[in-house]
């Protein structure tokens, strides 16, 4: 048993299987996706507006795509921290998997951050199909403790973008993460037709919600208890598509933060709330933002 990190409740795919995924989707009312993408596995959460199986795999390869460097600051978002939330995880939340394997939390001292995102009016950051845009997201420790994540969004320009063109796309996500050297869990949203102005709330990035084979960690609080947590986020590049030609633009590594975030001390841990009611924060669970 590969004791790689998985999510409760999602279905998962090794990164080789990632690059040979074929997926068979089915839109219901909307479409906006909330995906879920490992270092070393591919999951898509369910919800409601998607119904979605895993196909077989071949034996083919995915070609590389073209590198880019990205010289300016364009961006087709405008990207808030919301909620931030890092703290002592629920007691006793293991469980066991359909193969009888034990699955315990990454650490016992999770993170769950969400964003408010806004697509800016009159922005296309490239002539293409879609894009995807893709943010490191750092929650950092006075202690020097550090956790990352990575975290994307994305829409499509042409109307007729299709569930294969998106499926293609998202088989390069790694050309991407890889220069940056990130290993960490990807979250992300791909909002079909998203207008402009139009604002969501993104999925839940962090480790809220990760599960090992292994033993949990102590996470951020490694070295005790900190007395200082932040977020930091920063864009590290983006994909397009034209045509079923993938382009992959890397930003430079000296880019201005898009956001950051000072938490304050809350409860068992540490609190940035810009969407929930003081009111429902004591029967909430943090982990889980309620708006």
């Amino acid at each position: 048993m590969n004791s790689g990190i998985h999510s409760k409740g999602v279905f998962a795919k090794t990164k080789k299987d990632n690059k040979l995924l074929k997926k068979r989707l089915s839109p219901l009312k909307t479409k906006r996706r909330f995906l879920l993408l490992g270092s070393l596995f591919l999951a898509v959460i369910i919800i409601a507006s998607i119904s979605l199986s895993l196909g077989s795999t071949s034996e083919q390869t995915v070609q590389m795509a073209q590198t880019l460097h990205v010289t300016g600051p364009q961006t087709q978002f405008q990207l808030s921290v919301a909620y931030a939330y890092a703290g002592a995880g629920p007691a006793n939340d293991s469980y066991v998997a359909n193969n009888s394997a034990l699955m315990s939390p990454k650490t016992l001292y999770p993170t769950a951050v969400q964003f408010n995102i806004t697509r800016l009016p009159g922005i296309q950051i490239e002539e293409c199909d879609a894009a995807l845009e893709f943010y490191s997201v750092q929650i950092m420790t006075n202690t020097g403790i550090i956790e990352k994540n990575c975290y994307f969004i994305g829409t499509n320009y042409k109307p007729s973008f299709s569930d294969a063109q998106l499926t293609t796309l998202f088989d390069h996500v790694y050309d991407v993460i890889t220069p940056r050297n990130l290993t960490t869990p990807i979250k992300g949203n791909f909002e079909f037709n998203m207008s402009d102005s139009k604002s969501i709330l993104s999925a839940i990035v962090g480790s809220s919600g990760d599960y090992t084979t292994a033993r949990s960690t102590s996470g951020l609080w490694t070295k005790g208890q900190p007395n200082i947590v932040s977020v930091t986020v920063q864009r590290i590049g983006y994909l397009t598509i034209t045509n079923n030609v993938v382009s992959a633009y890397i930003d430079s590594p000296n880019r201005n933060p898009t956001a950051v975030a000072q938490l304050s001390s809350y409860g068992n841990g540490f609190l940035n709330n810009n969407i929930v009611p003081a009111n429902k924060l004591a029967n909430m669970d943090l982990f889980h933002p309620e708006p």
